[in-house]
């Protein structure tokens, strides 16, 4: 797998593909961003410029970090223009990184295996930051073969990787993981907004927080960070958040699951992503929170 092809160079993937480089391997980086092509240069990735199939014929081994489900779809089986699909020799694997749902992942890999390639459904739960530094977390779906295949590059741009279980694996326990992400954003906002109410500090409150059971991910490493800064900037789209957590809603009615109190953290997320405007980050959440609690902010 010396050479890597790596299609999706957004926020989280330039960076990821950045790491395979500093590992070793030959990266041949997709993406539609002209921008994002230039950027991939400065971190030793090759640009490739030419169609999908022709850099899955370059490819030992191809990567995904896209926005969609539906996306990765016409990447891997081609619309207007050609998809990998038509490269992949038999024995390929494909890694999805992407934040799908497990219904499409385990409909595409069964698409794929009629030609003899394999999938493997690898999202990653972490910050930019830790995709500088190689430090995300996989949560992998495959067979043991195909995942026990993949591990050195995934080593490469993380220190924790979970083997899940089968293909969309992976995929369900992402969407599960930024469901609950979500809902403790919202549940730590609205307990300090209504402290704030009271009159306490929103710093003095938080370093209680953190200090007692109520600490969640939200108080420790975002709401400091992003909020009472008044940056906004966690890193993470308002709009992909709403999209992850209305995988996880589909997947709770399919496994006939009762979700209540997911399904209000749902209707919260879309009527702030309604609100806020384009390509807000996902802790814009609390501005929309603030907005309802009236003349009250947290900082």
């Amino acid at each position: 797998m010396s050479t890597i092809g790596f299609v999706g160079l957004g926020v989280m993937g330039l960076p990821m593909a950045g790491q395979l480089v500093s590992a070793g391997y030959s990266v041949l980086g997709f993406d539609k961003s002209s921008r994002a092509l230039e950027q991939a240069v400065e971190l030793g990735i090759d640009p490739y410029e030419g169609s999908l199939d022709e850099l899955a014929r370059c490819s030992n081994l191809v990567i995904l970090m896209l926005p969609t489900g539906d996306i990765v779809k016409d990447v891997v089986f081609g619309g207007e223009n050609p998809g990998l699909h038509g490269g992949l020799r038999p024995g390929s694997i494909i890694v999805d990184m992407s934040s799908v749902s497990p219904f499409q992942t385990k409909e595409l890999a069964e698409r794929l295996a009629a030609n003899g390639i394999r999938l493997v459904d690898a999202p990653v739960s972490g910050n930019v930051g830790r995709a500088r530094t190689g430090q995300l977390t996989v949560m992998a779906g495959g067979d043991d073969d195909a995942v026990a295949s993949v591990r050195r590059p995934l080593e490469a741009m993380s220190d924790q990787i979970f083997h899940v279980g089968p293909v969309g694996a992976g995929h369900a326990i992402k969407s599960l993981n930024n469901l609950l992400s979500a809902s403790g954003l919202i549940a730590a906002a609205e307990a300090m907004l209504i402290g704030k109410k009271f009159g306490l500090d929103s710093q003095k409150m938080l370093n209680v927080l953190n200090a007692s059971t109520g600490r969640n991910n939200s108080t420790e490493n975002k709401i400091g960070q992003f909020v009472l800064t008044r940056n906004f900037n966690g890193g993470f789209a308002l709009k992909l958040m709403e999209k992850d957590i209305k995988i996880a809603l589909d997947l709770a009615r399919q496994c006939g699951v009762p979700s209540i109190q997911s399904a209000i953290t749902s209707e919260i997320v879309s009527a702030a992503n309604m609100t806020e405007k384009e390509g807000s980050d996902h802790t814009t959440v609390v501005k929309f929170l603030e907005s309802l609690a009236g003349d009250v902010q947290l900082d």
